[in-house]
């Protein structure tokens, strides 16, 4: 006796938009044409939950372009080597470096690609970790242009605040800060004990 074989609702779903290409071909091959013509023919509302399909349709589009477009793999697979053969030639130290040296376009790219991308993929592709990219952001390598607080604009067009200014300052910002905090508590003590 010959068992079914149970198939993924993704499977089948990918065959209903057209998009079989994106299925393994090992997997393809195994599945009779019958079923294939099953799936195709079903309605979506079968399903409960289909709903979200309809979502991540928009991105099934895009991915169905660059599946039928051969132009398009062939473009993005000649990234991908100059990408390999950049860091071939170059080294990891040599990149770390160049990425360094370069920390505002760096973050510039970055910060742009994270709108498509999971950031910690887009790290993890440039090989850079999670704290020393927020340190760059932070501007705590002496280059203060990412100040959350914008001092080195405000104090000096021409460059910015040193380290040394940059932490007197934040010094007596915070002070500043715990001083509110100590008349906004001694305030409202007064409020409750009826002052």
């Amino acid at each position: 006796m010959r068992t079914r074989t149970s198939y993924d609702t993704s499977i089948k779903h990918l065959y209903r938009e057209g998009l079989e290409k994106l299925i393994a071909p090992s997997i393809r091959k195994n599945i009779p044409r019958s079923t294939i013509h099953r799936w195709r023919q079903e309605k979506k509302e079968k399903y409960l939950g289909s709903e979200l399909n309809e979502l991540a349709k928009s991105e099934l589009l895009l991915l169905k372009q660059f599946v039928h477009s051969r132009n398009e793999r062939r473009i993005f697979m000649n990234y991908v080597r100059i990408g390999r053969f950049i860091e071939k030639i170059s080294g990891e130290r040599v990149l770390r470096k160049l990425f360094a040296e370069n920390k505002a376009e760096m973050i510039d790219l970055i910060e742009r690609i994270k709108e498509t991308m999971p950031l910690e993929q887009v790290l993890r592709f440039f090989n850079i970790s999670r704290s020393t990219y927020n340190l760059w952001i932070l501007g705590l390598y002496g280059d203060c242009y990412h100040s959350p607080l914008n001092w080195c604009k405000a104090y000096d067009a021409l460059g910015g605040l040193t380290p040394s200014e940059a932490h007197e300052q934040s010094e007596d910002y915070m002070n500043r800060k715990r001083q509110l905090q100590m008349l906004e508590a001694r305030k409202q003590r007064c409020i409750t004990n009826k002052c």
